[in-house]
């Protein structure tokens, strides 16, 4: 099978659909299918060559339109050309383009996000995949039920990163260590977890907390770091070697307002951390209702930081969580999302045979 990936870059900074791209690439190339990539560049071009995956650099940003128009004939050319069974787009600007090259072949689009509304481009799809059960019963809404399929996404076995495991010895009566890892943005909540963190200091907590990610909103929160007289609190940046860093920590947080998955929430479980997370759409499902790691309200500090609280005043309730988070894991699989995104392709091919 003949495979093609459009989405807007291939940047290394953490983004959750490029990343999730690569990994699905990698693991229908090993499967041995062709396929091709086609973005703006970004870093992960290495990685797909190593992996015998093309790519074709293709100006997917709506901005400036001339480059996004001169992508349409970029896109028909190379379309033409490599003749594929299956288009599949992860963003709506792109999934556009390919349509209006005017190709032949079926479309897969995946809304990995429920919450932008020009997820309602993907209409026109012959099939649409949400990344989690809430995401697809949000898109009902907008989606006939015979195009939408519920795939949800994988980390575990993933070629892009290395998982860790717990390796740093916890000395009797050290801080509890505290992370975050992820985009520093309105929707991550990280303003709540400061402030939650800054009530746990307030009652004496012996706990550090590390921040890791970038975004628009970094200067704000490290402001307002500041202003609550955090003394520790690192902000990191992007750390390309998330699960190293997770590895070294007791603690992982992830207090999302809102929330179509998780993956860094998955890659903590694969790490064996405990972890508390706001009780949002994916991040409940990947954490299997509770039973894998804590949940909380959303946006509510007082109940974040008592959970925090009690986390770090038990070593043995961690444990408890840790050793949960590290079972059960095949269904967070990245090998396991490539078979469920196989049987999408191949419903499609079947109604669509090249030719027909």
């Amino acid at each position: 099978m003949r495979i093609v990936h459009l989405l807007e870059h291939l940047r290394i900074a953490g983004n959750g659909i490029t990343d999730a791209v690569v990994d699905l690439a990698i693991s229908q190339r090993s499967e041995g299918r062709d396929v091709l990539v086609m973005s703006s560049p970004g870093g992960y071009e290495e990685l797909l060559a190593r992996r015998g995956i093309s790519f074709v650099n293709l100006h997917t940003a709506r901005k400036p339109i001339v480059r996004w128009v001169g992508g349409v004939w970029r896109a028909r050319r190379v379309l033409r050309s490599f003749a594929p069974d299956v288009i599949h787009a992860h963003t709506p600007t792109s999934y556009i383009q390919a349509r209006l090259s005017g190709q032949s072949a079926p479309f897969v689009a995946t809304a990995h996000t429920q919450f932008s509304p020009s997820t309602r481009l993907f209409a026109g799809a012959d099939a649409l995949i949400a990344v989690s059960e809430s995401d697809g019963n949000a898109l009902r809404d907008w989606f006939p039920s015979r195009k939408l399929h519920v795939v949800r996404n994988g980390v575990i076995g993933s070629q892009r990163v290395r998982l860790s495991s717990p390796t740093r010895p916890r000395a009797s009566g050290a801080s509890v260590s505290l992370l975050y890892g992820g985009g520093l943005n309105r929707r991550k909540g990280v303003d709540i977890l400061l402030t939650a963190f800054a009530q746990m200091e307030a009652t004496g907590v012996d706990a550090t907390l590390t921040i890791v990610g970038d975004g628009p909103e970094r200067e704000k929160l490290q402001k307002l770091a500041a202003e609550l007289g955090l003394k520790r609190v690192s902000f990191l940046g992007f750390r390309s070697d998330l699960p190293d860093v997770m590895a070294d920590h007791d603690i992982f947080v992830v207090p999302s307002r809102r929330e179509p998955f998780g993956l860094v929430a998955a890659q903590a479980r694969a790490v064996g951390l405990c972890i508390v997370a706001s009780q949002v759409e994916g991040l409940t499902e990947v954490l299997e209702g509770g039973r894998a790691g804590v949940l909380v309200e959303p946006d509510n500090v007082e109940a974040l930081a008592a959970a925090l609280t009690d986390l770090a005043s038990s070593p043995s309730l961690r444990a408890a969580y840790a050793h949960r988070a590290a079972d059960n894991l095949e269904w967070l699989s990245v090998d396991r999302n490539r078979v469920d995104v196989d049987r999408v392709y191949q419903s499609l091919v079947s109604q669509h045979p090249k030719g027909g």
